[in-house]
């Protein structure tokens, strides 16, 4: 899955709608999100947070930089993980928060969202993650009533525009 920088789509790849398409693409040996319902809502609670923050433009705030980090700040696949860091949410597996400002606000974002979760309780002993959990309640609450500034969607391509089959793929 994933959400274009910038803008307000999330992509999801074409195996998860189906269980036997999941199971060939695991035969496949790629480790891949979507093995159950719930990894599914999770990383779609993820992308949602990528969508947020690009469709108000959240990390354009100087209150936004302070919090998770510049959005120009390189993105590197391989990061060096701080276990069970306090200053980080723990949502999707791999210390994702850490990876980049942007991913740092979309696991906040996720772990706020997910239903029955008392995150209040569960980071009160991680300070860093509190606060950034707070301001994204916060925000929140404050662009719940206001149009995005973002409403643009770019897709990596059309259907149509496919050339091979599910069964060649």
């Amino acid at each position: 899955m994933g959400c274009p920088n910038g803008t307000v789509a999330i992509a999801i790849p074409f195996y998860l709608a189906d269980a036997r398409l999941r199971s060939i693409h695991a035969r496949r040996g790629v480790l891949f999100e979507g093995i159950d319902e719930a990894d599914v809502l999770r990383y779609l609670r993820h992308e949602m947070g990528h969508v947020v923050n690009y469709a108000y433009r959240l990390h354009e705030t100087e209150e936004w930089t302070r919090t998770f980090g510049p959005m120009d700040r390189p993105y590197l696949d391989d990061f060096r993980v701080v276990p069970f860091s306090p200053d980080f949410v723990r949502h999707l597996p791999g210390g994702y928060a850490q990876k980049h400002p942007d991913d740092d606000w979309a696991e906040t974002f996720a772990v706020m969202i997910t239903p029955g979760l008392d995150w209040a309780g569960l980071y009160a002993d991680a300070p860093g993650a509190l606060v950034k959990l707070r301001y994204a309640a916060r925000v929140l609450g404050e662009i719940s009533n206001r149009e995005p500034r973002v409403v643009e969607v770019h897709l990596d391509g059309e259907v149509g525009e496919l050339k091979v089959t599910v069964q060649e793929f």
